[in-house]
């Protein structure tokens, strides 16, 4: 995932949502980095879980509609409804096998920047990148989704 617009007006999340691997072991990792496992209620320094497409310390991918380069850092998806779907449409694309895709949901320190992204066109969504994160839950693919109330009738 990478920002398309960085804006400068967006409130940063404190808490939001990631889609990461799940591997057999139950680890978890950086759907993007597997550099090493990520641990449950720790702050997690992004610099600890850099892969090759960094460019360095302080820019990462000009965002394709802002034309600018942005911070290195958590991708966290603002909106719990952005992350399942986002799930949903990388799970065609994931490790099949060898790991599933699930949801957490992180807090957030030391916010970045934050941004949209907007391409594919079929998915929008609001970002906010940062050096730390601590995953303070792990959701079940089939737990993604709040249960829909039934109307009782009687």
């Amino acid at each position: 995932m990478c920002l398309d617009f960085v804006d400068k007006k967006m409130k940063a999340c404190k808490v939001g949502w990631k889609v990461v691997y799940r591997l057999v072991d139950g680890s978890l990792y950086s759907q993007y980095s597997h550099v090493r496992p990520l641990e449950i209620g720790k702050w997690l320094d992004e610099k600890n879980y850099r892969y090759f497409m960094t460019v360095n310390d302080k820019a990462i991918f000009v965002a394709p509609l802002y034309e600018k380069s942005y911070p290195i850092g958590w991708h966290v998806l603002k909106h719990r409804q952005d992350a399942e779907r986002y799930l949903e449409a990388m799970r065609d694309i994931s490790l099949k096998g060898d790991a599933e895709l699930v949801l957490v949901r992180v807090e957030v320190k030391e916010p970045l920047c934050s941004g949209s992204q907007h391409l594919p066109e079929w998915f929008s969504c609001q970002v906010t990148v940062s050096k730390f994160i601590k995953i303070t839950k792990v959701y079940d693919k089939a737990s993604t989704s709040s249960p829909k109330k039934k109307k009782l009738n009687g």
